[in-house]
């Protein structure tokens, strides 16, 4: 079963389990998006390994914003942890949607730390963050919503970024 083969059977389960069309778009973007760092030769989910993930992981850290985005030019920074945080969680979710569903035998994400995991691990990692934000804050904040939840209001949030972008164009124009 390649990639786009999961994509389809995960659509499938995720409309008929009630999923928000902007959690499935999330999900598959990102997906769309490791596909794509793979390689066409590598599109087999049986072959995927926590390796893979790691790399793409890495390559994500190297990237610039909005640099394979259709309306807005790549900039000179690069993508923030929680932009980073958020493909991470829409792979882990299909990697566990595909393992659950049986459709692979080991899931080769779930041995992977995720970026914020990661950083909670450091010795001195409350020195790696902004003044005034704490690890207890970054975790109260994360158990307000499941992880859809948060994709939906970052979903809805860019939406209304690029609406209000839009205007000012307009505006302009």
């Amino acid at each position: 079963m390649t990639l786009q083969d999961g994509l389809v059977a995960y659509k499938t389960y995720a409309r008929a389990e009630g999923k928000s069309p902007k959690t499935i778009r999330w999900i598959t973007s990102s997906v769309g998006y490791f596909a794509d760092f793979l390689g066409p030769d590598q599109q087999d989910i049986s072959i995927i390994t926590a390796n893979d993930f790691r790399r793409f992981i890495i390559a994500l850290q190297d990237t610039t914003k909005f640099s394979h985005h259709p309306y807005n030019k790549p900039q000179q920074v690069k993508l923030s942890p929680q932009s980073i945080e958020t493909y991470c969680r829409a792979i882990r979710a299909f990697f566990g949607y595909l393992y659950r569903e049986g459709f692979i035998d080991r899931n080769p994400m779930e041995k992977v730390k995720m970026p914020y995991e990661r950083l909670k691990s450091l010795p001195n990692a409350e020195s790696c963050l902004r003044p005034g934000i704490t690890l207890e804050k970054l975790e109260t904040i994360a158990n307000q919503m499941s992880d859809n939840q948060f994709a939906e209001r970052m979903v809805n949030a860019r939406s209304s970024l690029f609406q209000q972008i839009a205007k000012l164009a307009n505006r302009v124009a």
